[in-house]
């Protein structure tokens, strides 16, 4: 699942400073696994999402024009290894046991196998659960301003107070990582931002607009189904011998 800041630039400042002091971590903060746990526990009450999200790709090494792409999307959950991520010209969804990849731009279907252990940010699972498995975890403090959301059809802002907390890979040179950053709503537990903080020097922003938990989602969203892909579209099976 990638990239949802609003004025959270505002405290982008001090991600370099963490950055910098995450290979002296070597602890877990345990005031941020508090929150995680809570974060994780709200989410797991759920048997299906439907999140609305927008995201933000930065270049930070352009001085001129850091932001690179940035559109609208959908993602929808249900269980723990069920996905389907819409955005323009891309889907992207998941059974469980293979991953189908749809580029109508490019009229392509690849499909691959599932892999729980990818680091992919389009897989919203990964989120809730990362910091069980090879992240440290610090609690960085609070922050209030306004943040974006969907009310009534209509992206609003609204004001929040949220945790800061950072997630920095065990393991630095195995990951594409430095830093992730979650910004949390103190009131409820909700994600409500989400950073990804890459090696090269790219920045990836999500930010969460809308959840709606617990609709009726059929398996036949995540299921693949030939006939429901269009004609004229290749189909590359990465999982065939």
């Amino acid at each position: 699942m990638k990239n949802l800041i609003i004025t959270l630039l505002s405290i982008i400042s001090f991600s370099y400073l963490s950055a910098q002091q995450a290979d002296t971590l070597s602890i877990h903060d345990p005031a941020a696994k508090e929150i995680l746990d809570r974060v994780s526990k709200r989410y797991q009450a759920y048997n299906t999402l439907r999140i609305y999200f927008s995201y933000q790709m930065y270049d930070n090494k352009d001085t001129t024009n850091r932001l690179k792409d940035q559109y609208k999307g959908y993602i929808f959950v249900k269980g723990q290894d069920k996905y389907k991520l819409i955005i323009p010209d891309l889907e992207i969804f998941s059974d469980g046991v293979k991953i189908y990849s749809l580029n109508k731009k490019d009229k392509e279907l690849t499909i691959t196998l599932y892999d729980p252990e990818s680091e992919s940010i389009l897989s919203p699972q990964k989120l809730l659960y990362i910091y069980n498995h090879g992240f440290k975890y610090l609690y960085r403090g609070e922050v209030s301003f306004d943040t974006k959301t969907l009310s009534n059809g209509q992206i609003v802002p609204k004001r929040r107070t949220m945790y800061i907390v950072d997630l920095y890979p065990e393991h630095p040179k195995e990951s594409q990582f430095s830093i992730i950053r979650l910004w949390i709503d103190k009131a409820n537990d909700q994600i409500v931002s989400i950073k990804y903080q890459a090696k090269n020097g790219i920045d990836y922003v999500v930010d969460i607009l809308e959840e709606k938990p617990n609709l009726n989602i059929p398996d036949i969203l995540f299921n693949f189904d030939r006939n429901r892909i269009p004609k004229d579209v290749e189909i590359i099976d990465m999982t065939e011998n």
